[in-house]
């Protein structure tokens, strides 16, 4: 992830460490650095997408705000 997309300069440390908070808050848990990485089951449902989809969209998108990123 970067905070710049014209510089291409990554998020800061502090930055990635809310969005690891929040994303574990919200019941997703992950190894998010400056790549979110999932590992999702083989046999995962449709809705059990969506959701994780709607944790990612949410908790960066308060990462954004929180950060003043996007």
């Amino acid at each position: 992830m970067v905070g710049d997309r014209e510089t291409r300069e990554k998020i800061s440390g502090d930055a990635i460490e809310y969005l690891n908070a929040g994303l574990l808050k919200r019941g997703l848990l992950t190894r998010a650095t400056h790549i979110v990485f999932l590992s999702p089951p083989l046999c995962i449902t449709r809705a059990e997408i969506e959701r994780i989809v709607a944790i990612l969209d949410d908790s960066i998108g308060d990462m954004e705000r929180t950060f003043g990123l996007g």
